[in-house]
């Protein structure tokens, strides 16, 4: 009886554990994703160091520095976009909030404090995008 008592207790403790668990993100650390929004849809290019958004035929580019397994900091380093040009130099800070499959769910800060969320799905052929 004593036996059975412990092992539910430890199966109980266990599952506790998995449903307060962070997501697994390292999946998103590097590859190349898709965003889409209602107006458009961004092609993200991401490697260890920096990440590339592809918008249509112009570009962000910007340095990336993970914080955790799940957050990380981008700071603007160019874009050919007129209207955000001002912006260079500024740091955004995007949280995966939950992981299913090839789709990450993302919140992002940007330098003003606003936020956003959205979902990056992750190609499984890397040769897609620019």
């Amino acid at each position: 009886m004593k036996i059975a008592m412990y092992t539910l207790l430890a199966s109980a403790l266990s599952f506790t554990a998995r449903a307060t668990d962070p997501p697994e993100c390292a999946e998103a650390h590097t590859g190349i994703f898709e965003m889409a929004s209602s107006h458009n849809v961004t092609t993200v290019k991401r490697t260890g160091t920096e990440q590339t958004d592809y918008i249509g035929e112009h570009f962000m580019r910007y340095k990336i520095k993970w914080t955790d397994d799940c957050t990380c900091e981008l700071r603007l380093l160019d874009t050919d976009i007129d209207s955000v040009k001002p912006l260079v130099g500024a740091t955004y800070t995007v949280v995966i909030t939950s992981v299913k499959g090839d789709r990450f769910r993302i919140s992002t800060t940007y330098p003003d404090e606003t936020v956003t969320t959205g979902e990056m799905r992750k190609y499984k052929n890397q040769s897609r995008a620019h």
